[in-house]
């Protein structure tokens, strides 16, 4: 099981860019596999953050989670993806996604046809970071003999963040993995089986692709602790989540509004569902739970210092177990 590390870029309370460097710097030490950044409209840009990143480690691997193909062309997602992996001198992982209506339409920028935009971003990328010349009649995009002038120096794989049935299941079909954001258990279990589909239309191995999982975590058995320290992260992943991922969840559209208003309202059941938490074992055991089922990945969802500190006590766990099988 991989494990890395995102750092908050969007909304109202961006984290000060010398706290990302900190928490980089730090998940790098401790061995964490990846260090990744979301964006949207507006926000640090996060190529040149993950780029300050790679500046400041030794090894770790820098991942978009995500960017999306309506405030950039796909063309300049990856040259910006491949020029990170030049200046860095380190793997990159592009994650495409959708975004979300309310934040591109303040800026004029319709969310029209998900599906399709990152379907087609996704080829065009994937092309284009394979060397090219690239030509390409969408419905979206059109491309004439196009390509990079510069040629990546290993391989950039491209994960879509998913979290609709379709988007998971077209992520299935084209793309290099995918990156489920956070959720409960069934909600995983939802997402995986969604992008297995997607495998199987599209005749591909599972072992072609990774599926990575944004998580919730915190290192107590203190019931009362969880509550408090993670009730309004996991309020915020209700928020944020489809009509269909809500479902799954045991969620209405509605639910999820009140509940981004006042995260109080999120019970305490689906809160010890939606956490990773406990002593080092349990929490290593509900993490090798999730690698059974299939997620090769886990993201810390916007940690601090401690929360990076307290994983890193996990991990000997999660290889021990690891081992038995």
């Amino acid at each position: 099981m991989k494990s890395g590390v995102i750092v908050q870029n969007n909304g109202n309370e961006p984290w000060p860019i010398g706290l990302d460097m900190d928490l980089a710097m730090l998940s790098d030490k401790l061995g964490f596999d990846s260090f990744w950044i979301n964006s949207s409209l507006p926000a640090k840009d996060p190529f040149l953050v993950l780029l300050a990143a790679g500046k400041s480690t030794n090894r770790i691997s820098l991942g978009t989670n995500v960017v999306n193909p309506y405030s950039k062309h796909p063309a300049a997602l990856a040259s910006e993806a491949a020029t990170l992996q030049m200046l860095a001198g380190r793997d990159v992982i592009l994650g495409l996604g959708s975004s979300f209506a309310e934040e591109l339409e303040p800026f004029g920028v319709r969310r029209d046809h998900p599906v399709e935009v990152v379907r087609e971003a996704t080829k065009i990328a994937k092309m284009l970071l394979s060397g090219g010349p690239v030509d390409f009649s969408g419905n979206f995009y059109k491309l004439s003999n196009c390509s990079l002038n510069f040629a990546p120096s290993s391989r950039i794989p491209i994960v879509i963040g998913a979290q609709g049935e379709r988007m998971l299941a077209m992520a299935g079909e084209v793309a290099d993995g995918i990156i489920i954001p956070a959720g409960n258990f069934r909600f995983y279990e939802f997402a995986i089986e969604a992008f297995n589909r997607g495998l199987t239309k599209g005749k591909r191995k599972r072992s072609e692709v990774e599926v990575i999982a944004n998580v919730n975590f915190v290192l107590s058995d203190d019931i009362e602790k969880v509550m408090q320290e993670t009730r309004p992260s996991v309020a915020d992943s209700i928020a944020y989540r489809s009509a269909a991922a809500l479902k799954v969840m045991g969620f209405t559209v509605a639910d999820a509004q009140e509940i981004g208003k006042n995260p109080d309202l999120v019970p305490d059941k689906f809160v010890e569902e939606a956490v990773i938490f406990g002593n080092v074992s349990a929490c290593a055991e509900k993490i090798h739970k999730m690698q059974k089922s299939g997620i090769d990945h886990i993201v810390l969802r916007f940690p601090t210092r401690e929360k990076i500190e307290q994983f890193g006590k996990v991990v000997p766990f999660i290889k021990q177990l690891e081992s038995k099988f």
